[in-house]
């Protein structure tokens, strides 16, 4: 009995010590608070997709150099003929994380006019929940190359947390891509993401907000693109609103984590653009 008590002692002692052992790996937690920081880095990175597919492959491009995203390793690049739909993504070893990111619209004006009318679909076998078309379709024209490589990256960096991120157009599919990247098995998946649209209808954002742990949809100033489609048409908001007011002051309001169209959060509707091209200061252009 007493050699069996040593033992038992001896293997709670090495229990512990591996444990504590600073070559053992725990999972990077998802940032569920909205932080500022985390913010500026991914406008970066969804500003990057706009860039040429070369500047991206070996991380030469405009928005690769700053010192919130130097240190980024590319791994794939995912891109449709038909839809011409763009997204990156690769791990970031300075912050032990994935990183997928989708490029928007090339022209901002004529997507704009696109948003006011466009339809929605069901979501996937769903009988209540219906997304809108335009960005379910462009999603699914690449989401084989999308799942693909972030396997591939999840196979190297199993305990880190995948951030999604885009702008416009990109935003939308983030934010689509972050939902289906969490039902394929991938719960350590949050989202950061710039004049997002209304995705789809109140049955769809709210399953989306409960099932993507950290949403975060930075609205800048009056965006116009946030305002579209109208309510009238069915879309809701997922939460959290994170509203910069006045537009690029840096000044940030944390709105409702349970009502995506939070009263006290809401741009005022107006025709120009300007908005939506300017985030943290920082104009969008590559």
């Amino acid at each position: 009995m007493k050699l069996l008590l040593q033992l038992v002692a001896v293997c709670a002692v090495l229990s512990l010590a591996a444990a504590a052992s600073p070559h053992s790996k725990r999972s990077t937690p998802i940032p569920t608070m909205w932080s500022q920081e985390l913010g500026l880095r991914y406008v970066y990175f969804s500003y990057a997709a706009y860039c040429p597919t070369s500047s991206i492959q070996n991380w030469s491009c405009k928005w690769c150099s700053t010192n919130e995203t130097s240190g980024f390793k590319p791994t794939f690049q995912a891109h449709s003929v038909t839809t011409d739909m763009r997204g990156f993504g690769g791990y970031y070893p300075t912050y032990d994380t994935i990183i997928v990111s989708f490029r928007g619209s090339s022209s901002i004006r004529n997507w704009i006019e696109d948003l006011e009318n466009i339809r929605s679909e069901p979501y996937k076998n769903s009988t209540t929940m219906r997304i809108g078309d335009g960005w379910w379709n462009a999603y699914l024209s690449i989401r084989k190359e999308v799942l693909n490589g972030v396997a591939a990256l999840v196979a190297q960096h199993p305990t880190s947390p995948i951030a999604v991120t885009g702008h416009s157009l990109g935003a939308a599919v983030a934010a689509t891509c972050a939902l289906d990247l969490v039902e394929s098995g991938y719960p350590n998946t949050y989202l950061y993401d710039y004049g997002e649209p209304r995705v789809g209808n109140a049955d769809y954002a709210s399953y989306a907000a409960q099932q993507i742990k950290a949403y975060f949809r930075v609205v800048n100033g009056d965006d116009i693109v946030p305002t579209l489609p109208y309510q009238a048409l069915g879309f809701k908001h997922s939460p959290t609103e994170v509203w910069e007011d006045p537009a690029a002051s840096l000044n940030f309001k944390v709105c409702s984590s349970t009502d995506g169209e939070d009263r006290h959060c809401e741009p005022r509707i107006t025709l120009s653009t300007a908005d939506h091209l300017t985030y943290f200061g920082i104009h969008e252009s590559c």
